[in-house]
């Protein structure tokens, strides 16, 4: 059967059913069942079709076709073998217990459904086309299970016919012509909706793209905060992140299991800053993408150290981010300090940062000592400071608080001070009032 979703093969049961098979291959052959809708539809049960009238109350036989309306119908043949357990058992659909007519459904489910047995003869399953019955499952209808848009059945083909012809019968010289069905103002099933859609977004499409543009607006809030350096910038491909690792793994532990699958730039454990103590992720950088994504099928879920460990791509850019400000910072300090080099004739490659340094400026021993710069001896003499550090936030409030601590102690004394006199003041106003004279080596004033 070639239907307007595709092709469907069935296989007969000739042999249990030779009656009703015989009937559907005879009217398959008079082309009965061209421009036949699948007119019942029902998700996860079945799909009816074989009825002209497109009702289920109408359709004929092939012995009411050839001897007249008196042998319309037909009896059952219920073979308690053939059930309805399958997906797409083809029985046939009738008005009553032996009323069958052209008319058949076919099983849209794997679910068994013995409530249809010992009711509808069982004669063939479908072999080929599964995909079809998928595409009719999934079809939208109306609440007479009718499909909005027309399944309809294009042609049939015999491909083998066991059965002589009965008397009477006429086989066509060509197949009818298609018709549209313009009674039930249903979409035609040449209809293509994918065309009248084309321009327009689907759903997901439309939320799809403001995720994008969200995550567009983010970025670049980001970049204008310098939380990123620049709004387009993607993680490396060639990283790796590591989780869950057990604090007593060491980098080269982690280098070591890591580099059979390819050459390693960098392992690196992260760790507290303070106390150095691992935090028990690290991020490990490749030198070719391949090595990366084998070892993330390879590694991810393995044990290392007792620990079952998380591999993923890293999504973190923080290396990027410290790589631009290094190269920022280094163009800066090249321009402010360019005049300097040029005073001592030196090279603007060959520029180095010292520290102040009090043992090696003042020891004598060291007086002839020779630094080296990119390879070339430069006496100490000619040493000189690049980039001076400016006082740090931290060592200003330090400077201020003891500068408020020194004022605070002053204070203090001189309110003591103030204390102790304005006492001696009292006691000798009383002693000359009462011609007293203080005697302090007694204790009495």
């Amino acid at each position: 059967m070639e239907t307007s979703l595709g092709v469907i093969v069935v296989d007969l049961f000739i042999k249990e059913c030779p009656k009703t098979c015989l009937n559907f291959l005879k009217l398959c052959k008079l082309k009965y069942y061209n421009n036949c809708l699948f007119f019942d539809v029902q998700k996860d049960f079945l799909a009816q079709s074989g009825d002209p009238d497109n009702t289920g109350k109408g359709g004929n036989s092939i012995w009411g076709i050839t001897k007249g309306e008196k042998y319309r119908y037909f009896d059952d043949e219920i073979h308690p073998t053939l059930r309805h357990n399958k997906l797409g058992t083809l029985s046939t659909g009738n008005l009553g217990p032996n009323m069958n007519t052209s008319t058949f459904f076919l099983q849209l489910t794997d679910r068994a459904l013995p409530y249809l047995n010992d009711k509808h003869t069982v004669f063939g399953r479908v072999e080929e086309g599964f995909e079809v019955l998928q595409k009719i499952n999934k079809v939208f209808v109306d609440k007479e299970n009718r499909p909005f848009q027309n399944i309809r059945i294009k042609h049939t083909l015999v491909l083998e016919d066991p059965f002589d012809d009965p008397e009477g019968l006429i086989v066509p010289s060509r197949s009818p012509e298609p018709i549209r069905d313009l009674e039930y103002s249903r979409l035609e099933d040449d209809f293509k909706i994918n065309e009248l859609f084309k321009d327009k977004q689907t759903e997901e499409q439309v939320k799809e793209k403001l995720q994008e543009h969200e995550a567009r607006s983010r970025a670049l809030v980001l970049e204008m905060l310098e939380d990123l350096p620049d709004a387009d910038v993607k993680p490396p491909e060639n990283v790796l992140f590591v989780c869950k690792l057990n604090p007593v793994t060491q980098d080269d532990d982690l280098e070591l299991i890591f580099s059979r699958f390819g050459p390693i730039k960098s392992c690196q454990i992260i760790r507290d800053g303070k106390s150095g103590e691992s935090l028990q992720y690290a991020f490990i950088e490749y030198e070719k993408v391949e090595d990366c994504e084998r070892a993330f099928f390879k590694m991810n879920g393995v044990i290392i150290d007792e620990r079952r460990i998380k591999v993923d791509f890293s999504q973190s850019v923080s290396k990027l981010w410290y790589n631009l400000k290094k190269s920022q910072g280094g163009l800066q300090i090249q321009e402010s300090n360019e005049k300097k080099s040029d005073d001592i004739g030196l090279h603007e490659n060959h520029r180095m940062e010292l520290r102040y340094n009090k043992d090696f400026m003042n020891n004598k021993e060291h007086s002839k000592h020779k630094l080296l710069l990119d390879g070339k001896p430069v006496a100490r003499e000619e040493a000189f400071i690049v980039r001076s550090r400016s006082r740090s936030r931290e060592r200003e409030r330090k400077k201020d608080s003891n500068i408020e601590k020194k004022y605070d102690k002053n204070d203090k004394e001189k309110k003591h001070y103030k204390k102790d006199k304005y006492r001696d003041d009292k006691y000798k106003s009383k002693d000359k009032k009462h011609h007293r004279h203080s005697d302090r080596s007694k204790g009495r004033y």
